[in-house]
């Protein structure tokens, strides 16, 4: 069964700048890293996630032993949407960018509520959007436009902008937590090519703490947003790394929480800088297995998470989704990437977020949802109902698995 999966974000150089500058022997504008404080990095018992040894889990078990609820909500078609490249929620709404633009839906019922679309050259306008994040308590959507560096805060209760602020680099990607905001770096970004690390905290008009120094294997490859906040902690996943992190956002310290056990794991070549574009054929060739930094999706109990697995006599990469069961330290491969022999509640869907005690996803696959409901794979009555009169090009359907 094909997967739809949200688009990985393809980097080049990227010809960044800031005004943190005092090293002589820098490029004007460049970050300099020197003079910026490591954020402190504390031993830890991480928990080893342990694939290797991974149990098999069918849907239909994933759902009868973890899944206690769900809801389906279809999205409205009335305003048709390219593929979506990034989702937010809050309690109220669905924030989806796709194409530049992002479509605002009530998130219980799935009706359109507005479309934010400022792309022009004009006066609080953007060229481009790489990044969304919805703040909650200040009633606020930040769109990044990491080409012009300019933040904009949108409201979220008329779609309307509210300001539009500089940014410190060119980074794809930014999480605002309390008064600081963290930027994810690549290879390149700040214009200083002599260091860069990967994870920059900075107070609105300086970059203040430093975490995660770039090996060689992440120079210029694919960037995947692996910020994550999850009870008020900021998870870090960083690009093809077997460890995940989390970030104390109120004492500065940094440490390592899950390691992925993997014998065929790309991290291995971490001290290796690969060309453009070489790194996909070395995985495959090798057989070589690597994290998928942005689906990571940690709940109370559980963490379900993707990798992308290469094999040489197949000749391409195929996802794997795989779930961590935190109180029974245990490892279970889900079975989802072929039909199941028994009826299921709904396909898994491709996760978008999560909470304490939820994973949110989306079904974005029509064909692959009429040809489980032609054989009577669905045994939510809603979602078949949806499934019959689905067609191609329609919005997704928006999912929410409570958990037991």
């Amino acid at each position: 069964m094909m997967k739809n999966k949200l688009a990985f974000v393809l980097i080049l150089p990227l010809l960044c700048s800031c005004n943190n500058n005092s090293n002589s022997e820098l490029s004007d504008g460049a970050v300099d890293f020197a003079n910026i404080e490591t954020t402190e990095s504390c031993s830890n018992k991480y928990e080893v996630i342990d694939i290797d040894n991974a149990e098999n889990l069918t849907e239909s078990e994933f759902y009868s032993t973890y899944v206690e609820d769900i809801q389906i909500t279809k999205i409205s078609d009335y305003r048709p949407m390219k593929p979506i490249s990034r989702v937010c929620l809050d309690n109220k709404n669905i924030y989806a960018l796709s194409d530049d633009k992002v479509y605002v839906f009530d998130k219980k019922n799935g009706e359109y509520q507005y479309c934010i679309d400022y792309k022009g050259h004009g006066h609080k306008e953007y060229i481009s959007i790489s990044d969304i994040q919805v703040i909650p308590q200040k009633k606020e959507l930040l769109c990044l436009s990491d080409t012009q560096r300019k933040l904009f805060r949108i409201s979220t209760e008329n779609g309307k902008v509210k300001n539009v602020e500089n940014i410190l680099a060119g980074a794809p990607f930014i999480l605002e937590v309390g008064d600081y905001t963290y930027y994810q770096f690549a290879y390149g970004t700040g214009l200083n090519k002599k260091e860069t690390w990967l994870l920059m905290k900075s107070d609105s008009t300086h970059f203040i703490k430093k975490a995660v120094e770039i090996q060689p294997i992440q120079k210029m490859n694919y960037l995947a947003k692996g910020m994550y906040l999850h009870n008020n902690i900021l998870t870090f996943v960083p690009v093809y790394s077997d460890t995940i992190y989390h970030v104390n956002t109120n004492e500065d310290k940094i440490k390592p929480v899950y390691v992925i056990q993997d014998k065929q794991s790309l991290w291995k070549q971490h001290k290796t800088e690969f060309n453009p574009g070489e790194i996909y054929e070395y995985a495959i060739k090798n057989g070589k297995n690597y994290l998928e930094a942005d689906h990571f999706f940690e709940t109370k109990n559980c963490i379900l998470f993707t990798m992308i697995s290469n094999d040489a006599q197949r000749g391409y990469p195929i996802l794997k989704e795989y779930l961590y069961c935190k109180n029974k330290h245990k490892t279970y491969l889900l079975d989802v990437n072929s039909y199941p022999n028994i009826p299921v509640a709904a396909p898994f869907p491709t996760m978008v977020a999560s909470d304490n005690n939820h994973f949110f996803g989306l079904l974005t696959n029509v064909e692959m949802l009429k040809d489980y409901e032609h054989y009577n794979m669905i045994t939510n009555q809603k979602l078949s109902d949806i499934a019959k009169n689905s067609q191609e090009g329609d919005n997704p359907i928006f999912i929410t698995l409570k958990l037991k």
